[in-house]
């Protein structure tokens, strides 16, 4: 499996302590045992006067999946089930996780703004998801942290390791996760382990660049009586490459492109387009690239495909604002 991750420190010490296993199905739930839809929402969102929050809260989770399940990436998302589980402390999100017979197949984050808008964050399709337990379990076990033979089902349940979803920006969201008096953490969507992150997890950072671009929300899926259901356009793409078979990128000092529109020509050219990113003051460092973009025409609200694992489409706002785009060719 391709990792993009860098993490600046290595070499980090591993708990001894090994769980024990049962035996159990490893994959999730079949879709007819799972939570209603209103129910899994009702279940983790936050309170609200009314329950408008939740209700809010399903129509853009309904809406953003039924427009994207119209492109052919997303086809697999028609008659998806799907549960929502908060993000947090604190930081006012959702992770939304598609599955479909069974396996995971994508998700969404939802952003909810100080006025209560809910907002699109960002999204992605394949069998790794953001914050997916399975990946985390992978890793986990992979490293002897926990029982290699622990089966999900019960890695779900243990209430000895705790897990923590953390997310306060695309590029900084981390799994923490506590057993006993030691902390781990892990990228959410690679399952690459992390340098103890401390403090460092529960607060934004990144270091911005310079660009034309402002970063802005992502879409606010509406509808009015039924219309007014948003269109994507999405820009033709090029193919994904792996960065580190030709590493000159390191030492570019060409400047960093500026804005989307020439992303996108190039994009269309078949060009190579590597989004780097150094967060969490800076401890980790990003080399992905860029595979696509998706405008939602109705908001005007961009988001630049980058290929971890699977895809992740991020509003270009946040992406311009804690990193760079740079023409690898």
């Amino acid at each position: 499996m391709k990792r993009y991750l860098l993490a600046l420190l290595l070499a980090l010490p591993l708990l001894t302590g090994i769980m024990p296993a049962v035996d159990s199905e490893e994959q999730l739930a079949p879709d007819s045992q799972r939570l209603p839809v209103a129910t899994s929402v009702a279940a983790v969102a936050a309170p609200s006067a009314g329950g408008t929050e939740i209700a809010g809260m399903e129509a853009i989770i309904r809406q953003s999946i039924g427009t994207l399940s119209a492109l052919p990436d997303f086809a697999g998302w028609q008659d998806a089930a799907w549960d929502v589980y908060p993000l947090g402390p604190g930081t006012h999100g959702w992770v939304v996780l598609l599955t479909k017979q069974g396996k995971e197949i994508g998700y969404l984050v939802i952003s909810a703004a100080e006025d209560g808008q809910l907002s699109l964050t960002e999204y992605g399709t394949g069998d790794r998801p953001l914050f997916s337990l399975d990946t985390l379990r992978q890793a986990m076990t992979g490293q002897e942290i926990i029982a290699p033979d622990m089966p999900l089902a019960q890695f779900m349940d243990e209430t000895v390791v705790v897990k923590e979803r953390l997310y306060t920006g695309a590029l900084q969201a981390v799994w923490k996760v506590s057993i006993g008096h030691d902390s781990f953490y892990y990228d959410a969507k690679t399952g690459d382990r992390l340098p103890n992150l401390g403090a460092l997890a529960a607060a934004a950072s990144g270091a911005g660049g310079n660009n034309d671009e402002k970063t802005a929300p992502g879409a606010a899926v509406k509808a009015e009586n039924g219309q007014n259901v948003p269109i994507i356009a999405v820009s033709a793409a090029s193919g994904t490459f792996d960065p580190y078979e030709n590493i000159g990128w390191m030492d570019n000092q060409d400047p960093a492109i500026s804005n989307r529109h020439t992303i996108g020509l190039l994009l269309a050219d078949g060009a190579h387009i590597l989004y780097r990113a150094k967060i969490f003051q800076p401890t980790v460092a990003y080399a992905l690239p860029v595979t696509g973009i998706h405008t939602w025409t109705q908001s005007n609200s961009s988001y630049f495909e980058l290929d971890q694992d699977g895809s992740r489409f991020v509003t270009a706002g946040e992406l311009f604002a804690a990193g760079s785009f740079v023409h690898v060719d």
